[in-house]
C-alpha cells in the first residue's frame, strides 16, 4: 500500500491504509509506505516513511530503480467532450448482465440535469460533517447533536455541469458540492464498474420517444434547484436529442 499526500488524519478512508499496515506488524502483509511533508500519527506503523515532495521522492525512485526518466513535457489525458451517453447500466445503475438485450440508459450530466446518487453511497460511513445527512434516518444524531434534515436527504440534486480545470462534472446533492470524475462517463458508456455512482433522477433508455424529441438543455430546472438551496427534486428530465453523446 503506497500512501502520498495525506495526514491520515481521521477519515474513514484511512483504514485502507492502517488496516494494511497494522496486518504488517503482526508479519500478515508487506505493509504500508508514506510519503508526505509531515508527520502523521500513523509514521510508527508503516514499513517504510519517506518525508518529502511526493514528486520528488517518486522521481528518485525511478532513478534508484534505473527507469528512465520522465518527459520533459507530460502528456495530459484528454477526456472526450461528451455530457450525455448511452449506458449499459438500470435505473438504478446496475450493470446489465452480459448479453442482456434491454434498452441502454442515457446517462445525462450536463448542466443543470436532475441526478439522485445511487443506494451505494457511503455518507453514512464516510461521516462527514457536510454530507452526513445524505442518507440518514429520520431523528439520526450525530456527535450527539440532531441531524438537521435528518430523513429528508436521499440523495437528490443536480449536474453543475463540467469544469475542465479539476477534471470533473460538479454536482450539487442536498445542499453539498460534489465532484464526479470526467472519467466516469468513458468507463460508464464501456460498462466498466458493475454500479454507477450516479444516475439521472428520471433516466431514459435508448428507443423511447423522448430519445427523438426536440433537444432542450436542463439549465433552467439546475437553476431553479440551485436557489432552492437544496439542489434536490425536479421534474424535468433532462433529456436531450437523438445523438447518441452530447
Amino acid at each position: 500500500m503506497l500512501v502520498m499526500g495525506t495526514s491520515l488524519g481521521g477519515l474513514f478512508a484511512d483504514q485502507v491504509a492502517t488496516e494494511c499496515a497494522t496486518r504488517a506488524m503482526a508479519g500478515a502483509s508487506l505493509g504500508a509506505v508514506i510519503i508526505n511533508l509531515q508527520q502523521t500519527e500513523q509514521d510508527h506503523k508503516m514499513s517504510l516513511k519517506f518525508s518529502g515532495k511526493s514528486d520528488e521522492v517518486l522521481v528518485g525512485l525511478l532513478a534508484e530503480l534505473a527507469l528512465p526518466p520522465l518527459p520533459k513535457a507530460l502528456h495530459m489525458v484528454a477526456w472526450p467532450p461528451a455530457e450525455r451517453v448511452l449506458v449499459p447500466y438500470d435505473a438504478n445503475g446496475k450493470r446489465l448482465a452480459e448479453g442482456s438485450v434491454g434498452p441502454r440508459m442515457w446517462l445525462d450530466l450536463r448542466r443543470g440535469a436532475p441526478v439522485r446518487l445511487s443506494k451505494q453511497h457511503n455518507h453514512q460511513g464516510a461521516k462527514q460533517p457536510n454530507s452526513i445527512h445524505v442518507g440518514s434516518r429520520k431523528g439520526q444524531k450525530f456527535h450527539g447533536k440532531p441531524i438537521p434534515n435528518a430523513g429528508e436527504a436521499p440523495g437528490l440534486g443536480t449536474s453543475m455541469g463540467r469544469d475542465e480545470k479539476t477534471a470533473s462534472v460538479k454536482l450539487s446533492i442536498e445542499g453539498v458540492t460534489m465532484r464526479l470524475g470526467i472519467w466516469w462517463m468513458e468507463a460508464a458508456a464501456r460498462g466498466g464498474p458493475p454500479m454507477l455512482p450516479v444516475v439521472n433522477a428520471k433516466p431514459e433508455f435508448e428507443g423511447s420517444r423522448s430519445e427523438t424529441a426536440p433537444n432542450k438543455a436542463p439549465a433552467a430546472a439546475g437553476a431553479a434547484a440551485q436557489r432552492r438551496g437544496s439542489g434536490a427534486g425536479s421534474n424535468r428530465s433532462g433529456s436531450g436529442g437523438s445523438a447518441k453523446t452530447k
